[in-house]
Parts: structure tokens; C-alpha cells; sequence
């Protein structure tokens, strides 16, 4: 990993769009929804759990995580809560903005966002995402 600043980054440029390419390629090739859903679903739940663990409990390994799956109406529904004090968004730095683009962290809320409707609790760290 090479540092730029106080921000570590990635050092091969090409994989910082491959998840989101992937998903695209997903839903737009598959002839199975389902399977290209699941894979939505599989990278929404992954990106929240990553987000709650590392960012919401800073990797403390006591602090628990709670998820709740809904499905309603065609739509599922994934919350995440943490232990972590919450964020706002409009703090978190643009991803898409030159010197945060090959940063280690910072795209995980950008991602959900492409995947679906996302709503936070800036207060109790607590994260949903309808797909």
C-alpha cells in the first residue's frame, strides 16, 4: 500500500470500481434476477456489516451489531445498528473527488446508494437500505 498524505491507498488503481462494475455487469447480463438480486443483496449486507464493524464500533470485538432482514412488498429491507455514536453523510468525504478516490475506506455509503434507497440515523448508528 502506498500513503498519499495521511490517507493510505490503494496501490492498483483498477480495483477500486470493481465491485461496483461487477454488480452492474450482474443485473445487466444475468439471465437469472434472482441470482443478480442475491448478489445485491449479499454486497448491501456486506458493505453494512463492514460499515458497523470497522467505522460504527471501531473494531471492537464486544460491541455488538444488530441486523434485521425484512422482506415487504417485493422490497427487502436490511438494517444495520451499531454501538458507534452514528455519522452524517454530508461529513463523510466524496468519494468521487480526486484525493478521495484511491483512499482504503470512504466508499462503502456511495455503494449502497447505487444499490438502492438508503436511510441512516445519524444519531444511533443505525443504517437501512431498500432494495
Amino acid at each position: 500500500m502506498q500513503h498519499m498524505g495521511n490517507s493510505p491507498c490503494l496501490k492498483n488503481r483498477s480495483k477500486v470500481n470493481h465491485t461496483l462494475q461487477q454488480e452492474k455487469a450482474a443485473n445487466e447480463n444475468t439471465h437469472n434476477p434472482t441470482e443478480a438480486s442475491f448478489y445485491t443483496f449479499r454486497l448491501a449486507l456486506d458493505e453494512l456489516l463492514t460499515n458497523a464493524i470497522d467505522h460504527g464500533n471501531c473494531g471492537n470485538p464486544s460491541a455488538a451489531v444488530t441486523v434485521r432482514i425484512e422482506y415487504l412488498a417485493g422490497k427487502i429491507l436490511i438494517s444495520v445498528r451499531d454501538e458507534g455514536p452514528g455519522f452524517h453523510a454530508a461529513d463523510l468525504p466524496d468519494p468521487r473527488c480526486e484525493e478521495n478516490r484511491f483512499c482504503r475506506h470512504g466508499r462503502g455509503l456511495y455503494i449502497l446508494k447505487a444499490l438502492g434507497d438508503v436511510r441512516w440515523d445519524g444519531e444511533r448508528g443505525c443504517v437501512r437500505v431498500e432494495l
